[in-house]
């Protein structure tokens, strides 16, 4: 318990250290492009820390074997900040010698092989009537809730007139889209 609270203001201190360096340090962005990183970077950002506060490991669930909720949250988790730093790496200017490019694309395949190795790691366990229903219920509120968010683009193009969307922004979006798939379907598989 005391490891998570130090963990969490670790955690709250780099956010906060990264979110000042990005307004007030030397880069080229508009302030537009400031405003979205920070708005779609802070949700995320908002949804670890609540999953980090309400959500205490206990000792039971440490001792289970890896199961088929397990692997499907690693597969999830790891494909979302997958894109999620694929996002980052597009929309951030570049910087001198290759510094950039170097540290995103060391994280792009250390998370691609973690991906990789929990996909083939072989469980014992196989999907029930319960997983399958879960899946369907975090499925289609994240269908529902994508197509809010394509309803929001569409009202913002109508009234605003015209937007530039970066494919940073969208891998972001992506990544966001899948991180809250995987908090959906540990509410509705915790619930029952």
């Amino acid at each position: 318990m005391k490891n998570n609270k130090f963990l969490l203001i670790g955690l709250i201190a780099m956010i906060i250290i990264i979110d000042v360096n990005l307004l007030f340090g030397s880069n080229r962005l508009s302030a537009h492009a400031k405003f979205w990183i920070l708005l779609i970077s802070s949700v995320a950002e908002l949804c670890s820390i609540f999953a980090m506060a309400v959500f205490k490991p206990s000792m039971q669930n440490l001792k289970e074997p890896f199961g088929l909720k397990a692997k499907f949250y690693s597969i999830v988790l790891f494909l979302a900040t997958t894109l999620y730093t694929i996002g980052i790496w597009n929309m951030t200017p570049a910087t001198p010698n290759l510094v950039k490019e170097t540290l995103l694309g060391t994280a792009i395949i250390i998370q691609l092989s973690l991906l990789v190795y929990f996909c083939l790691k072989k469980t014992k366990e196989f999907p029930d009537e319960r997983f399958y229903s879960n899946l369907a219920i975090s499925a289609s509120l994240m269908f529902v809730i994508a197509l809010a968010v394509l309803i929001m683009i569409a009202f913002y193009i109508q009234f605003v007139g015209s937007l530039s969307l970066l494919p940073g922004y969208i891998y972001i979006l992506i990544g966001l889209l899948l991180l809250m798939f995987a908090l959906a379907y540990y509410y509705f598989e915790e619930r029952r």
